[in-house]
C-alpha cells in the first residue's frame, strides 16, 4: 500500500502573535502595580515566563502531520505526541466541511465529535461506524480525503 502524508501548519501570525498577546496581557498589570510605587516580584516571574510556556505550547501545536500507512489514519504533532490512530476498518464516511475559526485549533471535543486541527477553515471529516466523528485539519483538505477514499478502497 502507497503512503500519504499530509501537513496541517498554523500561520505564522497565530504562532508569534499568540505569545506576543499573552505578553502584553501580563505586562499590564505590571505597569499598574509600577504606577503605584511597588513591584511584585511575582509579577516579574510571570512577565518572563508566560511568553515563553505560551510560545512552546503554539509552537508544538501548530503543526500536524496525517499519513495514511498501515490500513491506519495516524495524527501526529510537531514533537510526536500526542497521536491518535484511526484504523480504515472502523471508517464509514469521509467528508470535507468548511467549519468556524471560533472553534480554535488544536485537540478539543465540540459538540458533534473530536477536532484535531492546527490551523484552518475546512476539516476531512472522518466519521466512523461506532458514531465518533473526527475533523482532521488539513492544508490541503480534498487532496486528503481523495488519499483516505483510495485508500479505503484498496
Amino acid at each position: 500500500m502507497n503512503e500519504f502524508e499530509d501537513v496541517n501548519t498554523a500561520d505564522i501570525r497565530y504562532v508569534f502573535g499568540a505569545p506576543i498577546l499573552f505578553a502584553a496581557v501580563t505586562v499590564l498589570p505590571q505597569l499598574a502595580f509600577m504606577s503605584r510605587g511597588r513591584t511584585p516580584s511575582i509579577s516579574l516571574i510571570v512577565i518572563s515566563i508566560v511568553p515563553v510556556i505560551s510560545f512552546i505550547f503554539v509552537f508544538a501545536f501548530g503543526k500536524m502531520t496525517t499519513v495514511i500507512a498501515d490500513d491506519s489514519i495516524r495524527l501526529t504533532w510537531r514533537f510526536g505526541f500526542p497521536t491518535k490512530e484511526i484504523p480504515l476498518s472502523k471508517i464509514q464516511t469521509i467528508d470535507v466541511k468548511e467549519i468556524s475559526n471560533w472553534l480554535g485549533s488544536g485537540i478539543k471535543g465540540t459538540r458533534t465529535g473530536m477536532m484535531w486541527r492546527a490551523w484552518g477553515k475546512k476539516v476531512v471529516v472522518v466519521e466512523q461506524f461506532d458514531g465518533k466523528t473526527t475533523f482532521v485539519g488539513s492544508d490541503n483538505p480534498e487532496e486528503l480525503a481523495s488519499a483516505i477514499r483510495s485508500a479505503l478502497k484498496n
